[in-house]
């Protein structure tokens, strides 16, 4: 079995779109706490909690711990809202932190004995007797699939994960046994 980890390219995106949640449920949240003679204090309190939080977070990103405090905070916001009695933003504030943690996963391709499994979400997995080719060349890995999808990848230091001759002899060798199953299948 092989393991491929790819980079999420997207993580900076998702990271502040989570941020931009969070502001928006700090104001919504001083609104809501609202006598106008306190909203200032209200407003810099959360505001301070959130500046905290954010630097954890990036703190934490860093060490890409898969716990984040701003993914704490979407919940802490759900529950909030929850107890004001607003339960349709309580619904989309936890709906978005689970759209937020799978983005934030990581993602790893997988070719095994039996199939390729695709992080895509759900994962995907893909027959050997579904595909054309799988092949590792200068650290990009290439799956080409009969059904006319092609994915292609960087694989960050591919060289010290396998040693390419070997694992793209692995493929011919699942590729081969996969269509030698769905010969052996149609015939019957």
């Amino acid at each position: 079995m092989y393991r491929f980890p790819l980079k999420n390219t997207k993580l900076k995106f998702y990271q502040i779109f989570a941020y931009g949640i969070a502001v928006l449920n700090t104001l919504a949240m001083a609104l809501v706490l609202g006598n106008p003679a306190k909203m200032p204090i209200h407003l810099g309190v959360l505001l301070l909690i959130f500046v905290v939080m954010a630097f954890w977070d990036r703190n934490n990103l860093k060490k890409e711990r898969r716990l984040l405090p701003i993914g704490i905070l979407m919940i802490a916001f759900g529950f909030f809202w929850l107890r004001m009695g607003s339960n349709w933003a309580f619904i989309a504030n936890i709906f978005l932190w689970a759209l937020y943690t799978i983005s934030k996963r990581k993602l790893l391709i997988t070719v095994a004995e039996d199939a390729v499994i695709y992080p895509s979400f759900p994962k995907k997995q893909i027959p050997w007797s579904q595909l054309n080719q799988v092949i590792l060349k200068d650290g990009v890995l290439t799956i080409d699939c009969k059904n006319n999808k092609l994915y292609q990848h960087d694989i960050q230091n591919s060289e010290d994960l396998v040693n390419e001759a070997d694992f793209n002899d692995f493929c011919k060798n699942q590729l081969k046994q996969g269509s030698f199953l769905t010969e052996k299948t149609f015939r019957n």
